[in-house]
Order: C-alpha cells, then sequence, then structure tokens
C-alpha cells in the first residue's frame, strides 16, 4: 500500500493532520530540539526549519547563547543570535497583519529586577531604529510587549502587564513553560497578546495604516534578555499574514494554538528528564 497518511481512497492514504507549515504564512520556525550547531559550548547556529530558510548564527562570540538539554537555547545578558542585513520581516511594522508564536521558559523575578528591557523572543532592526521588538522587562509587575518604532518619530507599545504579580489573574510562575504570542489581526480588530493563560487585548498600533514605517529593517536579533533575566526560547515561529482578513487569521490562530498546546507537552516532558 502506497501510504501518504491520513484519509484512505483506493489503497491511497492522505495525510491530513494539520502542522505548522501547513498553515499559510510561516516566514520562520526555529525548534530547539533540532538544527542547533554548538562552538565551543555556545550556540553558533539555529536552523530556520520554514522554506524561508532564515538561519540564524551568532554575531557577538561573548555573547552567545547556550543550548540546554537538547531543547532550549537559553540567554541571558544580552545574549542573543542574528540574521544580518535582512529586510524580509518588514510585514511586522507596516501595518500588516502577522503571528508570532513561542514555546519558552523564562525566570525572572521583581526581587532581582532586570537591568533593561529585553527583546525576549525577537527584534527587527536596532533599538532606535525603524522595526518591531518585542519586550520583557520585570517593569509594571512582570510583562511582556511589543512596540513598533519608527526611525525619527514616536513608537507605539502594547504590554500584558503584572505577570509576576500573584495578587492578579495574570500571574504566571516564573520557570514555569508557557505559550507566547503576539498577533496582529489588523486595523479593526487591534492586537492580542498572550502568555500563559494571561490575555492582553488592544486597539492596532497606529490609527490609520499611513501611520506604520515602511522602510526597510536591518538586522533580525532572536532569543535574549537582560542581566536578571533568563529566556529559554524551544519553538518561534512567525507568520505572514498580509493578504488574510482578520477572519482567516483568528481561524490560523486556532489551529496554531492547538498544534503548541501538544508541543508544550512535549517540551515539559522533556525539560523534566
Amino acid at each position: 500500500m502506497n501510504v501518504i497518511g491520513g484519509l484512505q481512497i483506493m489503497g491511497l492514504t492522505l495525510n491530513t493532520e494539520d502542522n505548522f507549515n501547513s498553515i499559510p504564512g510561516l516566514s520562520l520556525w526555529l525548534d530547539g530540539r533540532e538544527r542547533v550547531t554548538e562552538v565551543s559550548g555556545r550556540v553558533a547556529f539555529w536552523g530556520d526549519k520554514s522554506i524561508s530558510g532564515i538561519n540564524v548564527t551568532e554575531n557577538r562570540p561573548t555573547k552567545q547563547p547556550v543550548w540546554e538539554k537538547g531543547i532550549w537555547i537559553k540567554s541571558t545578558d544580552d545574549q542573543s543570535l542574528v540574521a544580518n542585513n535582512l529586510s524580509a520581516y518588514k510585514f511586522l511594522h507596516n501595518g500588516s497583519k502577522f503571528g508570532i508564536y513561542a514555546i519558552n521558559k523564562v525566570d525572572w523575578s521583581l526581587a532581582s529586577p532586570a537591568s533593561s528591557v529585553g527583546l525576549g523572543i525577537l527584534r527587527t532592526g536596532t533599538s532606535s531604529g525603524t522595526g518591531l521588538q518585542l519586550t520583557l522587562s520585570t517593569n509594571n509587575n512582570g510583562y511582556v510587549g511589543a512596540i513598533v518604532r519608527r526611525s525619527g518619530l514616536s513608537s507605539s507599545s502594547k504590554q500584558l502587564q503584572n505577570l509576576l504579580n500573584p495578587a492578579s489573574a495574570n500571574y504566571t510562575p516564573s520557570g514555569s513553560i508557557n505559550i507566547h504570542s503576539i498577533v496582529n489581526y489588523g486595523q479593526t480588530t487591534g492586537v492580542k497578546i498572550g502568555y500563559g493563560n494571561a490575555l492582553a487585548e488592544s486597539t492596532a498600533f497606529f490609527p490609520t495604516t499611513g501611520d506604520y514605517p515602511t522602510t526597510n529593517h536591518s538586522q533580525l536579533y532572536v532569543n535574549s534578555a537582560p542581566t536578571n533575566i533568563i529566556y529559554r526560547g524551544g519553538l518561534t515561529l512567525v507568520y505572514n499574514w498580509a493578504p488574510y482578513t482578520s477572519a482567516q487569521v483568528q481561524g490560523f490562530h486556532a489551529r496554531i494554538t492547538a498544534l503548541l498546546q501538544k508541543e508544550k507537552l512535549v517540551f515539559q516532558n522533556l525539560d523534566s528528564l
């Protein structure tokens, strides 16, 4: 029997199982369980599993993350990986619809505040130039967020706060393994940020599509944290949904979330070994 998997028709089986690549718009897929290369105990290369093939490498020999348990890219003290001279992710700041997802594990504490705001999952461009930065800080009782920067103009920031406040419904224990997401549904539906069981919904980054920067960014940085925060990235996904409607994006988000819930259980099991 010829097996392609799933639905059987006259001895032929077709694969109907959902996966990250079967959802439109996949532009980056980093998985800490594979395509990782170490040099002298530090991560020097992390390979992209999407068709984009945008791999990330070390750019500062003294600031390389480490590979922990064969599943986590572990960063602290501004350690990061980068893809240089890249403008492929302009859709993250020009007002297009997008989705960014991660399975991560963050060690942080209000008793040991971060020295600065870290980028966590990723940042396009410099910290002051045009681009998108996903933020991570112990400020505001611990928050994750996103900033769209316009070089020379005001920026727009969205946050999900009180993640380290035990009295808050958003409280998410330090060191827990979580699904982390930021989805831009467009000007009408706005932006949603998720971390564990916490969710923040807000209006769009800017009032009109004409307010967004259209110039290119420079680098793509991934997986970093400031001093006093340890960021472990296990899975990172970026989707470009510029051509799709908000309703379609909502459907994509539901499918990705279901897949990530399954992957989270795998990471939890591997992390416990």
